[in-house]
């Protein structure tokens, strides 16, 4: 009985997604066009870099120091085999 219905609700709301993803940015960006500005122009961006990147860094370091960075390198998929020197 309610089946019709449920599949009209799925459908209705993958079509909303597909043109709200597709064809809703196009007149947007006609109708309020707008420079994006450079990261390190903004000052909360750069606020946020220099908070973090110290932080990157040091796990970076641990990373390479422990040989973690193979193991991580392994796990998502990458290969080191072309990595590596003669």
């Amino acid at each position: 009985m309610f089946k019709p219905l449920a599949f009209t609700k799925t459908y209705s709301m993958a079509a909303a997604a597909l043109l709200s993803i597709t064809l809703a940015p196009i007149p947007h960006g006609l109708l309020h066009p707008r420079k994006i500005p450079a990261e390190e122009k903004e000052s909360l961006n750069r606020l946020l870099i220099w908070l973090y990147h110290p932080l990157v860094d040091f796990v970076h370091q641990v990373a390479l120091a422990c040989g973690g960075s193979r193991r991580m390198r392994g796990r998502m998929g990458f290969s080191s085999r072309g990595m590596r020197g003669s």
